[in-house]
């Protein structure tokens, strides 16, 4: 199979905006932080510490393989790290799963062009096929990695309706609690859930999770994200792309809580929950 291997840097990297995110939508379930609107929101704001370098391959004409990364020199040494460093998520390689052949020519031109000397990631998913094979790759050609497991992150594979999931998975006695812990929810006021997806999720609507966040326990861990223009921007970008979800839950007209998730395929990330301490 023949490869073209290409690498563009931070002038030139717009022009993949639209084979990248065919590639997204054709990658499965890929992780919601390599999609276009998130790299390129770290790039277009300056949260990216080195010199953009992303390495793409394509088979006659059409993109298979992305790889986004900064790299920066310390001495003589190039290190190399995934853009999007820097908030929580699973970074790496975005791969068309057909393609994971692909992924040892990428290795080689690594090695020969010298592209970097060390790849340091924090946010590398047990779960990424792509990514732990091409670091595979790279060490049978003589480069060396060490692994440290860090954050366990729980995740709920759901096969059915939410019905048919309590009737198969909780007890009589469970589901009656539910259903009672439902009715005194109610009990509370007049209880609305909105869901917001694409345009409909605007700055208007993250001011009002915000002021869910400031009164949340959030305050006191520190992390009252959504007051960040930076979070703000890549969830907007995010939002524009038709991958960001919002839900707010509103009693009696006021704003209770709210989840902030993205979504690729059948794939839901939370990304952000919270709900008013009162």
């Amino acid at each position: 199979t023949i490869y073209q291997i290409e690498s563009y840097g931070i002038e030139t990297y717009i022009n993949l905006e639209n084979e990248w995110h065919e590639l997204f939508a054709r990658a499965g379930d890929a992780p919601f932080c390599l999609s276009f609107p998130w790299v390129s929101t770290f790039i277009e704001t300056h949260q990216v510490k080195g010199r953009v370098t992303i390495l793409t391959i394509r088979q006659n004409g059409t993109l298979h393989v992305v790889l986004p990364l900064m790299i920066c020199r310390i001495g003589w040494l190039k290190i190399a790290k995934p853009i999007g460093t820097g908030v929580p998520s699973c970074l790496g390689v975005l791969l068309d799963s057909a393609h994971l052949d692909a992924l040892s020519n990428l290795a080689d031109f690594i090695i020969c062009k010298q592209v970097f000397d060390i790849y340091i990631t924090d946010d590398l998913s047990s779960e990424d096929v792509a990514t732990q094979h091409l670091i595979n790759e790279l060490n049978q050609r003589g480069m060396q990695s060490r692994q440290v497991c860090r954050n366990i992150s729980h995740y709920a594979r759901l096969d059915c309706s939410f019905e048919d999931y309590l009737n198969q998975t909780k007890s009589p006695k469970s589901k009656k609690k539910l259903r009672w812990k439902e009715k005194k929810l109610y009990e509370l006021g007049q209880v609305q859930i909105h869901h917001y997806r694409g345009t409909k999720l605007t700055e208007s609507v993250l001011d009002k999770a915000l002021e869910i966040q400031q009164q949340s326990w959030m305050v006191h861990r520190g992390a009252v994200f959504l007051a960040n223009p930076f979070r703000r921007r890549l969830i907007l970008a995010m939002a524009q792309a038709d991958l960001a979800r919002l839900w707010l839950m509103t009693i009696n007209g006021e704003n209770a809580a709210f989840e902030l998730a993205f979504q690729n395929n059948k794939r839901l990330d939370i990304h952000l929950r919270a709900f008013k301490l009162k």
